[in-house]
């Protein structure tokens, strides 16, 4: 059973740190007020008003699975002919987008320019064959009229989402001007398609769809028009792959944290076989629904020809040597790249072209973040998880790296590694995963696959954590308090045998102690652990098994940060905890609430403490709620 078709990111979640993905952005953009759970749910059949278009798309989904039961590129036709991308996993979205491919599972300007373009010049070419007809009406305006109402209605047919309304926009804009035989007014018309789309809903601003859209065209406008006449076809076509993919470079940097070199390649091969499939594929659906006794082995043959592309491009990322460069450049340095695209694709012959080369250098090296003296400690907002960034001037430590849930969501993806690359981070000196909890240790592959982790140790390595371990770096010395050599328990052990860091410059220091239990602490106080800290990251995310007077006592943390996910299950952190530390006169953070909190910490004493979601206010990220005064 399928719903209204309207498909969210897979890991999105609010933006609480820079460089995540801004759910919040999103919904806003998309006109989505609230968020629900489904708790029951009925056949689309069995409710009423589900006909239409709607109706209509649901019933060609469910054809489409009888026609191609268990067909390995059942996902990808479900995605191409009605926008249902609910089938597409997660390795196949990271083998688009090291590809450079994305774009082919998007529905928006290459698909129903696709279609426009084939049954433009299938149209034009039989009309001319009347001439007759022709004296009625050019072949040329048959074309374009006949490939606009087939634009539109695949528009509709596959949910109309903004990007397929801002592609059937622009497609309509310039048949209009070829209509009125005016093809100078192609520029103009993407302007005022782009005005159009803007006062209509100005929060499409905020989507990375527009402004890649919008800029594709322009480059393609800019290059295939040539400089005194248009270029050839397949001129136009070899000189726009590579226009295109230098035109969305700097943007490509700034929504997607990195780019890749195969783009270029893998679309010149690609695109050109799309232009081919995609019509195939639309005319088999519609061929299988009236006769399905030559429509179906027409329409399996095409999707095994997708299924192929797919498989090619798998094969390619899997073998392409850094086909995927991680990096988060600076404000200043994707402005600077702007400036230098723009200069690259201007004609020939203007002054100081060239050097907009120059331009796209500061994309490269990464801008270091680090502190210059101490460390600084960022627990990032991964929902019901945790995950800590401690960075001193020289090196870089990852205690614990978020949930993961198979293929619904990864705060290792979405918001980990965003968050390392947009500090300047490519490599980790060290990656702490304190035990084998999900929420602790799911988004380690995924930092893995982004960036380099010279060593690790804890509850996904051969070296564990053991109590006493000990090493310094740049003038910080870190200490391992738990677990000791021989526990000695069996309840709970996964949590109370979790790793426990201390990070110290000078006398003031910080306390990671996971998701420890009252156990735990109690073995801690008997041993005569150096508790003491500053800043606290609260245990368990500040639930009722943790937290005991007695610890709270002895670690006396001037912060308190809970790193609990905003209206959690659990109802974490619970109120006898937060009145625990209050009345030890602690600061209380939530990252749930306040996104994420850094703090910087040296032999002086400790910084300020900065919450994301106060010093970067957005009209979208207001808060739903007044913030519990136990909380602050």
């Amino acid at each position: 059973m399928r719903g209204d078709f309207r498909f969210t990111r897979r890991d999105g979640r609010k933006a609480t740190q820079l460089g995540g993905f801004d759910y919040e952005a999103w919904l806003f953009e998309q006109g989505i007020g609230a968020t629900a759970t489904v708790r029951a749910a009925a056949p689309c059949a069995a409710a009423a008003g589900t006909g239409g278009l709607l109706g209509l798309r649901q019933a060609i989904a469910e054809r489409l699975e009888g026609w191609l039961p268990d067909h390995p590129a059942l996902g990808l036709v479900l995605g191409l002919v009605v926008g249902d991308r609910g089938l597409l996993t997660p390795a196949d979205w990271e083998v688009f987008r090291i590809t450079g491919t994305s774009h082919l599972m998007a529905i928006a300007g290459l698909h129903i320019g696709m279609l426009a373009a084939a049954l433009f010049f299938l149209v034009r070419s039989s009309w001319s064959l009347a001439p007759a007809l022709c004296l009625r009406l050019p072949s040329q305006k048959a074309g374009a009229l006949a490939a606009a109402v087939a634009a539109t209605g695949y528009a509709l047919l596959s949910g109309f989402e903004p990007p397929a309304q801002r592609a059937l926009l622009m497609l309509l804009a310039g048949f209009a001007a070829l209509w009125l035989e005016r093809p100078a007014l192609l520029p103009r018309a993407l302007v005022l398609a782009w005005l159009a789309i803007v006062a209509a809903n100005p929060a499409a601003l905020l989507s990375p769809g527009l402004w890649l859209s919008f800029t594709a065209v322009a480059a393609i406008f800019l290059v295939a028009g040539g400089r005194v006449a248009p270029l050839p076809g397949w001129r136009a076509f070899l000189a726009v792959q590579p226009a295109l993919s230098l035109a969305l470079l700097p943007l490509t940097f700034f929504f997607f944290q990195g780019g890749g070199w195969l783009g270029p390649l893998a679309n010149l091969a690609v695109v050109p076989a799309f232009s081919l499939l995609l019509p195939a594929l639309l005319l088999a659906t519609a061929a299988a629904w009236i006769w399905p006794a030559a429509g179906v082995p027409l329409l399996s043959a095409v999707a095994a020809a997708v299924h192929w592309i797919r498989a090619a491009l798998g094969w390619v990322a899997a073998h392409a040597p850094a086909a995927w460069l991680a990096a988060s450049p600076q404000p200043a340095a994707l402005a600077l790249a702007c400036v230098g695209v723009a200069a690259l694709l201007l004609p020939r012959g203007l002054p100081l072209r060239r050097f907009g080369l120059l331009c796209l250098l500061p994309l490269l090296p990464a801008a270091d973040l680090g502190p210059r003296e101490g460390f600084s400690l960022a627990a990032l907002d991964v929902g019901q998880g945790l995950s800590v960034v401690v960075r001193t001037s020289g090196h870089a430590l990852l205690f614990d790296a978020g949930p993961a849930f198979e293929d619904v969501s990864d705060a290792g993806r979405s918001e980990v590694v965003p968050y390392l690359l947009s500090q300047g981070l490519r490599r980790l000196d060290l990656m702490l995963i304190s035990h084998a909890d999900l929420d602790h240790r799911g988004g380690a592959p995924a930092v893995r696959s982004a960036l380099t982790v010279a060593r690790e140790i804890g509850a996904l390595s051969d070296a564990p954590c053991a109590a006493g371990q000990r090493w310094s770096w740049d003038g910080v010395d870190f200490e391992i308090l738990n677990p000791p050599a021989a526990p000695g328990e069996t309840r709970h052990a996964r949590n109370n045998l979790g790793c426990v860091l201390r990070v110290a410059a000078g006398t003031h220091a910080a306390l990671l102690p996971a998701d420890i239990e009252e156990p735990a602490e109690r073995r801690l106080l008997a041993g005569g652990a150096a508790l003491r800290a500053d800043i606290l990251l609260v245990p368990h995310h500040g639930s009722l098994t943790s937290s005991s007077d007695a610890f709270v006592a002895a670690v006396a943390p001037a912060v308190a940060i809970y790193p609990a996910g905003w209206h959690n299950r659990f109802r974490f952190p619970r109120a006898e905890v937060v009145a625990r530390y209050a009345g030890g006169g602690a600061r209380a953070f939530m990252t749930g609430v306040d996104g994420t909190v850094r703090v910087d910490i040296s032999a002086a004493g400790i910084g300020p403490v900065q919450a994301w979601r106060t010093e970067h206010p957005r009209l979208w990220r207001q808060p739903a709620e007044a913030v519990p005064a136990d909380l602050r």
